[in-house]
């Protein structure tokens, strides 16, 4: 993320544990990395999730980068595609379920293949994806 650095695993028992390192700022305002100074990097948070719990559920999840956070998300199932927004400074969690398209040939493509790019918004709170799009696809 922006600012921290962040690990997660999956237990045997389907827990999923997450831990977050502050990374502070390389430079610290040198203008040569020489001049720069070396900072203990600080444990932001470590943190278990139970099985059930959204974050645990997402088993083998493709990552991306929302300013600092991590967004975590699944392939499609039945319920929707769950995602699980990780704030790295201090791990919290938000973790709703996209919801499939109401247009029958959209979902289709959703159902057939992965997810493209998901994009977030987070002072909007909006979470949006988009897939390759099937051939012959009406507005």
């Amino acid at each position: 993320t922006r600012d921290h650095f962040l690990i997660h695993i999956n237990t045997l028992q389907r827990a999923k544990i997450v831990g977050a390192i502050y990374i502070p700022s390389a430079y610290s305002g040198a203008h040569d990395p020489k001049e720069s100074e070396v900072i203990a990097a600080q444990v932001s948070f470590v943190h278990p999730w139970q099985p059930g719990h959204p974050i645990a559920e997402i088993l083998e999840p493709e990552e991306k980068s929302v300013e600092d956070s991590l967004l975590l998300y699944s392939t499609w199932q039945p319920q929707g595609c769950q995602l699980a927004l990780l704030h790295a400074a201090d791990g919290s969690v938000q973790s709703p379920c996209l919801r499939w398209p109401t247009h029958r040939l959209a979902a289709r493509s959703f159902a057939e293949r992965r997810t493209i790019c998901l994009d977030v918004v987070l002072s909007a709170g909006i979470v949006c994806g988009c897939g390759a799009a099937p051939h012959q696809l009406a507005p």
